[in-house]
């Protein structure tokens, strides 16, 4: 196989991050992309692999690989995977989508071919963002929607997370039984539906069924936000604390499979 090589584009960090994904996918004139955010560290023997399959099935346009998060603290390196993503082979673009959203996990970090990326990033012109990110949503969905999505049980990328986030969470249920919608949710059904191959009204009922599902988790969440924000702040933090050790806990030891993880806290005790 010929030797992979890279093109490395850089944005200023300060700039919108949606501004800036528009602005990079534009300027890429290969056949594949992928966007490794300013706390990553983007492993580049996945690239060839991801390379190395998409130029072998056309059908697939997508391809994710492990997302790693790693914190140091006390002289020692903590992980835990990030993500878990499956691949996703449905022949049907809807049947894709209806998979990917009940199994959803972001794509905005894998590799793309690239033509389809500009596709989809051009259907973000009049989406807003809010409770809801309706532009991570719909460049997820419309990158499925074109083409299978492949998991390789490789590394991908690392995240450095020296602090947990805390997502902001939505404060209303959306509604798709009616005509009364959120701000921007029409706008984000249209820009999917043209890509699921069905009549206009048949595809965003589709839609309408996908988003479904991703408002159940989001109801999940918006109800544990409102439990924990009736307790004081120092049960409400022991609380969290105790979710994150029960059910998202990190890792001490380091695999050989992740031994970069190794190097890179070499790096940081030098």
């Amino acid at each position: 196989m010929k030797s992979v090589v890279v093109r490395y584009i850089e944005k200023n960090p300060r700039l919108d991050p949606y501004k800036k994904f528009v602005d990079l996918v534009n300027e890429v004139t290969t056949p594949y992309c992928i966007f490794c955010a300013d706390d990553d560290f983007l492993h580049l023997p996945f690239l060839e692999r991801a390379i190395r399959f998409l130029d072998s099935n056309p059908s697939y346009g997508v391809v994710q690989g492990n997302t790693i998060s790693f914190s140091i603290q006390r002289g020692r390196i903590n992980w835990r995977d990030t993500y878990n993503p499956i691949t996703i082979s449905d022949m049907l673009p809807s049947s894709r989508l209806q998979k990917h959203f009940r199994n959803y996990v972001p794509t905005q970090y894998a590799m793309h071919r690239t033509a389809n990326l500009k596709r989809a990033y051009k259907e973000l012109v009049g989406l807003v963002t809010g409770p809801v990110d309706f532009k991570e949503l719909a460049i997820s969905g419309i990158a499925v929607a074109q083409g299978k999505l492949k998991f390789l049980p490789l590394l991908c990328n690392l995240r450095d997370a020296e602090t947990l986030r805390i997502y902001r969470l939505p404060k209303y249920s959306l509604r798709f039984t009616n005509a009364s919608y959120p701000i921007g949710y029409k706008e984000f059904r249209a820009s999917i539906s043209k890509f699921l191959e069905f009549p206009l009204n048949e595809a965003n009922k589709i839609v309408d069924q996908s988003m479904a599902v991703i408002m159940r988790r989001f109801r999940r969440r918006r109800f544990l936000q409102r439990v924990l924000s009736l307790l004081p702040r120092p049960f409400r933090l022991f609380s969290i604390n105790v979710y994150r050790r029960l059910f998202i806990p990190w890792n001490k030891e380091v695999p050989k499979r992740y031994k970069i993880l190794a190097h890179i806290f070499e790096l940081d005790q030098q």
